[in-house]
Formats: structure tokens, C-alpha cells, sequence
């Protein structure tokens, strides 16, 4: 009851356990007329002050605890004066039940048993400082020490290991001996010197010990830090996603982990063995849709046989991400700043643009069963940030709205990428490494505005977790220039022509414009 929640049934039980002892405490009083208040043992009142309900003493339990150093309840009716109750009952019963009492003479014991009750806690201490002191008493006095040395009968067969013994033992205690003597300053008071000084000593090594194992306060931390590797900025949260989104996530994780790459090939193997007959194009959704479980029983069966060939990230890959999900509004990955599409509207500046370049699985029109993989680059705008839980791992994932590649995304004579976001795609593979991605941002095309120009953004990575140079970062892309692929004109009535005058010899220069 004095180390455990409030919440549990076990405090509850205690609490409920101590009032029916202050009541019974409590009606005995009220026999001998005495007082009846009761005092708390919550943490704030500490038995000093006194209420006359017991419900106002069980709401102070429950609201502020039960004070630790109170496990007698002496001032509640338990220890001498209960002990001493029922020795006296049972005298009376031995002498006869019959027994005449006077409330006057009841009430000068009752008193007594208070004054008792008072002394017990000091008679409590001074016993158990009897016990220890026995307790020393039977100790070496330092280590070789026994009774030997400090008894009156030696016995001659023993001199010879007792002189060796007494010369190594005694010498270091003599060492030690001249060190306490040095500590004295004070002849006129030689014990408070010696304490002192061994005292000072002690603070000296402890402090010393201390700074040895403390952390340096050194230069601030930056805020920055951290920003290559990825850390959440804004709006952090805990959202609950659909388990058909959420297995779409971890999917994403499991087809770009390394470990899990065998179990890709065999899942896809067994439904092709299985379903020889169907499409490539089938065989991939079906993989797609069944695999999360297939891995998570496959790696359970496995781990059971066999702890040691399954890995810590493989077991924590099949048990899946924790529920709820961290999400936020703002992440720094790579030297970008990331905001989703809805924070973007809340900001003056875009953050939202993402672009990455990945491989895709295209089947030939009218044939499911030849496939190719190609190479593109894909844009759209980040909805939502993610942070999958592992336990040993975390994992950031940017949930986002991507261009259909195909109508949405176009190249211009001018050299400029230009995107369509009336036209998405790809709504059953939404997520995408946060640090896989690139940031771009998109400007409204004034000749159209159905279509947006991209533009990449620059990172920013000077001054972060020790980046000196931009060249040395091997992922620093330059922009690309604004106007790359534009023909440079110029008009012929906005050249300024110089002239000068040679009807003398010395030449006077005359601006003029065309």
C-alpha cells in the first residue's frame, strides 16, 4: 500500500483495511469520552492534523496518498495499545467477569497507553541500534584481523603464522593510522580535526569521481542536427489508420528491405507454381495482397524451429508496426524541410513538392503476361507524414498524391518538366522512403493553367551535422538553370551605340541611344 499506484485494488484493499481499524480505534474512544478526531496519515497532513469524519480521511487517501513511513498504526488504534487491550481483557476474564471498572480510572489508563504509545517509536530505534551494535561487535575489526591477536593465551604452535600475519596486517593499519594523523591541524582538538580532514578527503574523490563520468556542458546542440538523418518538426501526433492503409505502408517497407528479399521470391514463386496458368499481372496482385500475412506466419514458423537464423529486424518486420501511428505535419530529411499539402496552405512558402525516380513494372497493352521494367520520375505533393514503429527501428514514409506519368506529366520546347494535378495516379502505391525523395516546388504555367512547372529546390545542408562544403555532400544536386534551353535575343532598338566626333584632334565621346 506505501510503494504501489493509487489505481490498484491492492491500495484499495489497504485503505478499506485501515478505516475499519480508525473506526474500531474510534468507538472505543467515544466509550472513554475522549476525543474523537482523527488524525490524517496522508502525505500532506503527516499525522498533524485532525478531521471529525472518517470520510474526509479516506478521500485524502485516495487523493494524496498514504504517507511511507507509517506502516504501525500506533496513533490509529494499533501496536501497544491494542497489545495492551487484550492483555487487560484478559486478566478481567481471569479474574472474573464480574469485575466492577471505574470510567475515571479507564480513562487515566487510556492516557498512559498514549504516553506509551509515544515512546515506542524511540524505544523501536534504540533496539535495533542495540542489534546493530552486536552485530559490529562480532565483525572484524579490518581485514586478517581475529581473535588472536587481542587474546591473553597464545598458543605457541600458532607464533609463527601469527608473527607473519601480525606484521603484514598490522603495518597497513599503522599506514593508516598515519594518514588520519595527518589530517589533524587542531592539536586542541585532535577527533574533529581527523574527522574533518577525512571528510574533505572523501567530498574531494567523490567529486572527483563525478566530473570523471558527467557530461561535459561543451558547444549548445544545435537545432538543426539531425536533419540528414530525418527528424519530425511539426505538428506531431497519433493517428489510427485503416488496416487495408497501414498494410499498404508496411508492404511498401517489406518490398525494400534487403532481408526480406528471398521471402519476395519464394512468395511469388509458390503462387506461380500454384497458378501456372494465370497472367504475370494477376500473379503481382495476388503477391501484393497476401504477402503481409504469408511473411508474418512464415517468419513465426521459422523462429520457432530455429530462434538463431531469424534476425531481430526480420521478427519485428513480421510482427508489423505499432498501433497508433506517429504522423506530423513537417519533417527535415537530407537537408530538406518537408511540409504536407495542408500545412503548405497554412505557409507562405511550398514545401509539399516531391519528386523521386524509380523503376515501374509495365505490362504491354493487350498482353498481362510480358512485362518490362522502366525507369521514370515521378511527381506529386505529400498528404500525410508517417512513422512506423518497429521497435528496434523506425521508418518514415511520405503518404502522397502522384501525377499520372502517363497524361499528367509533360515536357515542354523550352526544356522545363510541366505536371497536370487535375490528373493523379497510382492511388494503390501511395507511399514513397522519405528518404528516397527529392523536393521540388511547381509554378503555375501562365500560358496554361491547367499545368504547373517544376523546379527543383536546393538543399540545405551547410553548417548541418558537420557538412563544410557542399561539394563533399555526394547527394548535393546543383538547380538547374532557370531559363535552360531559352535562345538568348536581343532587340535591336534597345542597343546603346557610342559615337565620337574626329573633326578635331582630341575626341569627344557622345551617348546616344538607337
Amino acid at each position: 500500500m506505501y510503494k504501489i499506484s493509487r489505481a490498484t485494488q491492492d491500495y484499495v484493499d489497504g485503505v478499506e483495511k485501515f478505516i475499519e481499524c480508525v473506526e474500531g480505534n474510534l468507538k472505543k474512544k467515544r466509550e472513554h469520552g475522549n476525543e474523537d478526531k482523527i488524525t490524517c496519515p496522508c502525505h500532506d497532513c503527516y499525522n498533524l492534523k485532525k478531521y471529525p469524519s472518517v470520510a474526509t480521511v479516506r478521500d485524502h487517501l485516495f487523493r494524496r496518498g498514504f504517507m511511507a513511513d507509517y506502516t504501525k498504526w500506533i496513533w490509529h488504534g494499533e501496536g501497544i495499545h491494542s497489545e495492551k487491550s487484550k492483555t487487560s481483557a484478559g486478566n478481567r476474564g481471569s479474574i472474573g467477569e464480574s469485575m466492577p471498572t471505574n470510567k475515571e480510572d479507564d480513562a487515566e489508563n487510556d492516557r498512559t497507553d498514549e504516553m506509551i504509545e509515544d515512546v515506542e517509536e524511540l524505544l523501536v530505534h534504540q533496539s535495533k541500534m542495540l542489534e546493530n551494535l552486536v552485530d559490529d561487535s562480532k565483525k572484524l575489526l579490518y581485514p586478517g584481523c581475529n581473535d588472536q591477536f587481542t587474546s591473553k593465551v597464545i598458543d605457541p604452535m600458532t607464533l609463527d603464522k601469527l608473527q607473519v600475519d601480525i606484521i603484514v596486517t598490522l603495518c597497513e593499519f599503522e599506514i593508516f593510522l598515519c594518514i588520519l594523523k595527518a589530517y589533524m591541524r587542531n592539536r586542541r582538538l585532535p577527533e574533529a580535526s581527523i574527522v574533518e580532514g577525512y571528510s574533505v578527503e572523501e567530498t574531494i574523490e567523490f567529486c572527483t569521481e563525478y566530473l570523471t563520468s558527467a557530461n561535459p556542458v561543451g558547444i549548445p546542440r544545435s537545432r538543426h542536427e539531425g536533419r540528414l538523418e530525418g527528424q519530425g518538426t511539426l505538428g506531431r501526433k497519433m493517428i489510427s489508420p485503416t488496416v487495408e492503409m497501414l498494410d499498404r505502408a508496411h508492404l511498401f517497407v517489406l518490398q525494400h528491405m534487403t532481408e526480406v528479399n528471398p521471402y519476395l521470391q519464394e512468395h511469388i514463386t509458390n503462387i506461380r507454381r500454384m497458378h501456372h496458368s494465370k497472367s504475370g499481372k494477376w500473379v503481382t496482385n495476388e503477391h501484393n495482397r497476401s504477402f503481409v500475412k504469408w511473411f508474418k506466419d512464415r517468419v513465426m514458423s521459422r523462429y520457432s524451429e530455429s530462434p538463431s537464423t531469424i534476425s531481430n529486424t526480420l521478427k519485428w518486420l513480421a510482427y508489423g508496426p505499432d498501433m497508433p501511428v506517429i504522423s506530423y505535419q513537417g519533417y527535415d530529411v537530407n537537408g530538406y524541410s518537408f511540409y504536407t499539402q495542408c500545412q503548405d496552405n497554412k505557409s507562405t512558402v511550398q514545401n509539399s513538392g516531391v519528386s523521386v525516380e524509380a523503376s515501374s513494372t509495365e505490362f504491354e497493352r493487350g498482353n498481362s503476361i510480358t512485362s518490362r521494367d522502366i525507369k521514370k520520375s515521378y511527381y506529386g505533393v505529400i498528404e500525410e507524414i508517417w512513422e512506423l514503429d518497429y521497435k528496434d527501428f523506425k521508418v518514415a514514409l511520405f503518404k502522397c498524391k502522384w501525377c499520372d506519368i502517363k497524361r499528367g506529366v509533360r515536357g515542354d520546347e523550352s526544356g522545363f518538366t510541366l505536371v497536370d494535378f487535375s490528373r493523379f495516379g497510382y492511388e494503390d502505391d501511395p507511399f514513397i522512403f522519405a528518404t528516397q525523395v527529392k523536393q521540388v516546388f511547381y509554378i503555375r504555367d501562365p500560358a496554361d493553367t491547367r499545368w504547373s512547372i517544376v523546379l527543383q529546390s536546393k538543399r540545405r545542408i551547410l553548417g548541418i551535422d558537420n557538412v563544410e562544403d557542399e561539394e563533399e555532400y555526394n547527394q548535393f544536386d546543383e538547380n538547374p538553370p532557370f531559363s535552360i534551353g531559352l535562345p538568348t535575343t536581343v532587340r535591336e532598338d534597345n542597343v546603346d551605340g557610342n559615337y565620337a566626333r574626329t573633326v578635331h584632334d582630341e575626341g569627344q565621346w557622345i551617348d546616344h541611344q538607337v
